[in-house]
């Protein structure tokens, strides 16, 4: 995030500009639930600012085993990760990407894949 000017000159004028980059607001209100025997459902309320164009979810098995991130695109406010291991505890963070800079973290409740049955 930042503003950067740029100045452009020869013997006939001179021309400055200014880009001003900004991150876009992180997504809110993340949730995370059981969603069948191995996964997880992660919901969260989109994200306001400019040129947003997706959201990476990360996941995190507490004790480190288990890692990894999911896409999603700029309109998703939900998305399932599968094919995680049973027993585990996770934790999970949503984060608003954008054309110029991603957002700062957002973080979801801690959830333990459970035996259903």
């Amino acid at each position: 995030k930042g503003s950067y000017k740029c100045t452009v000159a020869n013997e006939f004028s001179e021309v400055e500009a200014e880009l001003i980059v900004q991150a876009p607001s992180p997504p809110s209100n993340v949730g995370v639930s059981q969603n069948g025997l191995n996964s997880l459902l992660v919901t969260w309320t989109p994200s306001a600012g400019p040129n947003v164009t997706g959201y990476t979810i990360y996941y995190q098995q507490i004790d480190g085993r288990q890692n990894g991130s999911v896409k999603a695109v700029e309109t998703d406010t939900s998305i399932v990760i599968t094919g995680l291991t049973l027993g585990a505890n996770f934790s999970i963070s949503v984060v608003t990407n954008s054309s110029t800079l991603p957002s700062i973290v957002t973080y979801g409740p801690n959830v333990t894949i459970q035996q259903k049955g």
